[in-house]
């Protein structure tokens, strides 16, 4: 089974979502898709969209989704 810690899983509308950073270019996060089973003491179950070994970001996750709201808004809001 393959757990992440939870501040790493962000809602964003419908979606459940977690930052994975490209390895090919620092500071560049792909938003990925994920389905999400139980928190078990500050952890995630993930059941699909990650594979054991890729990283995601947990510390300013929650602010990666603030900008991402954001850049979806548009600049004059």
């Amino acid at each position: 089974e393959l757990f992440v810690r939870s501040e790493a899983v962000q809602r964003l509308g419908d979606q459940t979502i977690v930052f994975v950073p490209r390895a090919s270019e620092n500071g560049v996060f792909e938003v990925r898709n994920i389905e999400a089973g139980a928190d078990i003491d500050g952890y995630t179950r993930i059941v699909k969209g990650l594979q054991f070994g890729e990283s995601v970001v947990t510390n300013g996750s929650f602010v990666l989704k603030t900008q991402l709201e954001k850049g979806a808004i548009g600049d004059d809001h």
